[in-house]
C-alpha cells in the first residue's frame, strides 16, 4: 500500500492570532494602604479576598464592597477589580556607628523634634506623627539605618532635615548621623502610569481624597488615553464648585474623562459614592441589546443619600458639571447628572467604540494568513469589520438612525445623510485612485471616516394640560 501523498498534497493555511477587545469594566483602586503580602497589586472578582489582602477594617475594603453592591455591578460584563498601593516617600537617615547616648535633632518642615539615641521605633514614631504633615510616618530601623516612609506624601519628599547632635557611641566617639535617600512619594499620576503597563483597567478612583494639584496634574494624561480611561473624584466643600475650584476648573479645562462627583458628608460616604457610581455605570456589556445606559435617576445601593442639596446648591453642582445624588421630592434618591462636562455615557460609551473598531481594524489585519491587497475589495474587508462594530453599537443603543445635524459631512452628502437615516452611521474612505503615492508606497491604507449619530437619552421633559371646562 503507497500513501496518498505521492498523489495529492493538503496543506493547512491557518489564521493569525487577533486581538481581544480591551475589558471597559475594570476599575482600578488606589490606595495609601498596604497588601498583606507586600504584593504590588491584587486583582479581585469580590469583596471577601479585598478583606484579607488590605484589611477587614480597610479603605480598599469599603470600596470594594460598594463597588460589588451594585445591581447591576462591574461584573455584569465580566469586570475585575485591581487594589493597588502607591509607593510610599522614602527617607533614610544613617549613623556612623551605633549611637548608646546623646540625642539629634530632626527639622519636621520647621517643627523641631529630639531624638534620643534609647528611643525606640515605636518612640520616634509617636513623635513625629505629631507634627502636622507626618500623620502617616512609619518607622523601621535598619542596621545602622532608620527608615522613614510615608504615604501621606504623594509626588513629593519628606521635608525632614538633620539639626544638632549630641550623639556618641559606646567609646564615646561622636556619631555622625545624615541623611543617605530621599525618595519622592509616588504620584496619582505616576501610579497610574506605572499600572497601566501591568494590568488593564478604564475605571480609576482612590480611597483617599486627593488635592486640587493632583487632580489637574492627572487629568490631561486621563484624557489622553481617549480609548482607556476615565477617572472619577468626590468633592464635598462648596468652594470646589465656584471659580478657581477643582471642580468648576474640571469643566473650564475640558477634562470630560475626569468624572466631578459632589458629596457632602464624610471622605468614607465620598468614596462609597465614587466606587457605586463608576461600578454601575461601567457595567455595560456592548454584546447585549439595549445595554447601554445613562446614570440620570439611578439607584446607587449602600450610598446614602445627600440631604444638603436643595434647589439652590444643585443649581451650583449643575454649573460646576458635577454629579450628586440628593433625595428628589420627598425620601427618594437619585443621581442627579446634568450633562454640563459631558454625559458619562457619551464618554464612556466612545471609549468603548474607539476600543473595539481598533481591534476589529488590526484583526483584520493580523488574522489573514496572506495579505489584505492595496485594492478597493481589501479595503472592503476592513470597512467591514468596522461596519460589524457599528451595527454591535445601534444594537446596544449607543448608536441609532436619525437625522444628521451638524455642518459637517464627507464623502457624498447624500449618501452620507442617507446612510444616517437608515442605519445610525456611516463609513467612508478616499478611493485609493486619489491616494497619494507616496502612502500607497508604504502600504498605508486610506483614512476611514466613521460617522456616528448617538441615541442620546430622555432626561427631562415638559407637560401642557390643557383644562376646559
Amino acid at each position: 500500500m503507497i500513501s496518498m501523498d505521492n498523489i495529492i498534497n493538503i496543506g493547512v493555511n491557518l489564521p493569525g492570532k487577533g486581538a481581544s477587545e480591551f475589558n471597559t469594566a475594570n476599575i482600578l483602586v488606589l490606595t495609601d494602604e498596604e497588601h498583606i503580602d507586600g504584593d504590588e497589586y491584587g486583582i479581585y472578582l469580590g469583596s471577601s479576598a479585598v478583606a484579607v489582602d488590605w484589611g477587614s477594617n480597610s479603605k480598599s475594603l469599603v470600596a470594594a464592597q460598594s463597588i460589588f453592591a451594585q445591581s447591576p455591578s462591574i461584573k455584569n460584563n465580566g469586570g475585575y477589580l485591581v487594589v493597588a498601593e502607591l509607593k510610599k516617600a522614602l527617607t533614610t537617615i544613617q549613623f556612623s556607628a551605633e549611637p548608646v547616648s546623646g540625642d539629634f535633632e530632626l527639622d519636621l518642615n520647621g517643627t523641631i523634634k529630639v531624638i534620643n539615641a534609647t528611643d525606640t521605633e515605636q518612640d520616634i514614631q509617636e513623635l513625629i506623627r505629631e507634627v502636622a504633615g507626618f500623620e502617616n510616618v512609619i518607622v523601621e530601623r535598619d542596621g545602622l539605618n532608620i527608615n522613614l516612609t510615608s504615604t501621606g506624601s504623594r509626588g513629593e519628599v519628606l521635608a525632614i532635615t538633620i539639626g544638632n547632635s549630641t550623639l556618641q557611641d559606646i567609646n564615646t566617639d561622636s556619631v555622625a548621623v545624615t541623611i543617605i535617600e530621599e525618595l519622592a512619594g509616588e504620584s496619582i499620576l505616576e501610579a497610574v502610569q506605572r499600572l497601566k503597563e501591568k494590568v488593564e483597567f478604564v475605571g480609576v478612583l482612590e480611597t483617599f481624597e486627593a488635592s486640587k494639584g493632583e487632580t489637574l496634574a492627572v487629568a490631561p494624561y486621563i484624557q489622553e488615553q481617549n480609548n482607556s480611561l476615565l477617572r472619577a473624584f468626590a468633592e464635598g466643600d462648596t468652594d470646589t464648585l465656584e471659580d478657581g475650584g477643582v471642580i468648576k476648573e474640571v469643566l473650564d479645562q475640558g477634562f470630560t474623562r475626569t468624572r466631578s462627583l459632589f458629596k457632602t458628608g464624610t471622605s468614607e460616604d465620598r468614596l462609597k459614592f465614587k466606587a457605586a457610581y463608576l461600578s454601575q455605570n461601567m457595567s455595560v456589556n456592548f454584546s447585549q441589546t439595549g445595554s447601554t445606559r445613562t446614570d440620570h435617576l439611578k439607584d446607587l445601593i449602600g450610598v446614602t443619600p445627600d440631604d444638603n442639596i436643595d434647589d439652590q446648591l444643585l443649581l451650583k453642582v449643575k454649573e460646576a458639571g458635577a454629579i450628586c445624588y440628593p433625595r428628589i421630592s420627598g425620601a427618594t434618591a437619585k443621581v442627579f447628572s446634568s450633562g454640563a462636562n459631558t454625559f458619562f455615557d457619551r464618554v464612556f460609551n466612545l471609549i468603548w467604540f474607539i476600543n473595539a473598531a481598533l481591534v476589529a481594524y488590526y484583526n483584520v489585519l493580523a488574522r489573514t494568513a496572506t495579505k489584505i491587497a492595496q485594492t478597493e475589495s481589501g479595503m472592503i474587508s476592513i470597512t467591514g469589520a468596522i461596519a460589524r462594530v457599528c451595527d454591535r453599537a445601534v444594537v446596544n443603543g449607543y448608536c441609532a438612525p436619525g437625522e444628521w445635524t451638524s455642518e459637517d459631512t464627507f464623502g457624498d452628502p447624500e449618501t452620507f445623510k442617507r446612510n444616517i437615516r437608515e442605519k445610525g452611521y456611516y463609513i467612508y474612505h478616499l478611493p485609493l485612485s486619489q491616494q497619494d503615492p507616496q502612502e500607497r508606497e508604504e502600504r498605508v491604507a486610506p483614512v476611514i471616516m466613521v460617522a456616528l449619530k448617538e441615541a442620546g437619552a430622555i432626561h427631562k421633559g415638559n407637560v401642557i394640560v390643557s383644562i376646559n371646562a
